[in-house]
């Protein structure tokens, strides 16, 4: 049953194209933090040599030299960062995907009025209008298939007037004829 309606879902370009951008946000935001994470570690690694090298050439040449340095710090901060980008790329997946569903039904909805309306349009609804709201692509669609349909509607108005004029002036040379005959 979900996996039905998750195909259902996905036939509609409007959840589709979501999907891509969604996928599209992931991989960036998951390169951009990993990117972040390995120059914050190549940076701590490097004030550490840079450490343990000032330290070694302070001390005395003639001697055996024992240099270390305390990395626990510099752990606790790599997971605080690392747990940090973790949360916040989670967060800002599940932000985007809220963002892409909400923005997919929206523009699904306009599209099932646009369709709704063909459907009227063509079961003999002429005098049916698409409503939709707003300054964008499928609005001018909708104003389209408007004014389309009321030229079809007008052009059918002007059909059965010119039938009913042809069958009214044709009334009089029938009825002659009938009178002859």
């Amino acid at each position: 049953m979900f996996l039905k309606r998750l195909s259902g879902l996905y036939r509609l370009s409007a959840f589709r194209q979501a999907l891509i951008l969604l996928a599209l946000f992931s991989v960036i935001s998951v390169i951009a933090w990993g990117g972040t994470y390995w120059l914050f570690w190549s940076e701590m690694g490097r004030v550490v040599d840079t450490r343990l090298t000032e330290r070694m050439e302070q001390q005395n040449p003639q001697g055996i030299v024992l240099v270390s340095e305390n990395t626990e710090r510099y752990e606790e901060m790599r997971h605080i960062i690392s747990t940090g980008m973790q949360l916040s790329l989670a967060g800002s997946l599940i932000a985007a995907g809220i963002a892409a569903v909400l923005m997919a039904g929206r523009a699904q909805r306009r599209l099932n009025v646009i369709t709704k309306g063909l459907v009227d349009v063509a079961q003999g609804q002429l005098d049916r209008r698409i409503s939709l709201n707003g300054d964008d692509d499928l609005s001018l669609v909708a104003g389209r298939i408007n004014l389309t349909t009321a030229r079809l509607e007008q052009a059918m108005s002007d059909m059965r007037v010119q039938s009913s004029n042809i069958a009214h002036d044709l009334r009089t040379p029938l009825a002659r004829l009938r009178a002859e005959v």
